[in-house]
């Protein structure tokens, strides 16, 4: 078991296909990747972390990244304008 220290709340948190990447996103506007993050103990080691803003500021769920069915890339809504998917 691992602790995913974060200073504001998660809004999710999805494994790959492969199970091999761990990818959180949260109010702290950005984006988490762990790598095997089921197999670290302790504190979660971040792989990768990426800015981006989370916060919809209306009545809209906040985003949510999300995985490719078949390959280790995801996508993630963005309020930036032109509107868009990053």
């Amino acid at each position: 078991v691992a602790i995913h220290q974060v200073s504001k709340s998660i809004n999710s948190a999805f494994f790959s296909h492969t199970g091999e990447f761990l990818l959180t996103t949260t109010m702290s506007n950005r984006l988490d990747l762990y790598r095997n993050a089921h197999l670290q103990k302790e504190i979660l080691e971040t792989e990768n972390r990426f800015s981006h803003n989370t916060t919809t500021g209306r009545w809209l769920s906040t985003f949510m990244a999300s995985w490719h069915a078949s390959h280790d890339i995801f996508v993630v809504g963005s309020m930036e304008r032109p509107r868009g998917i990053d």
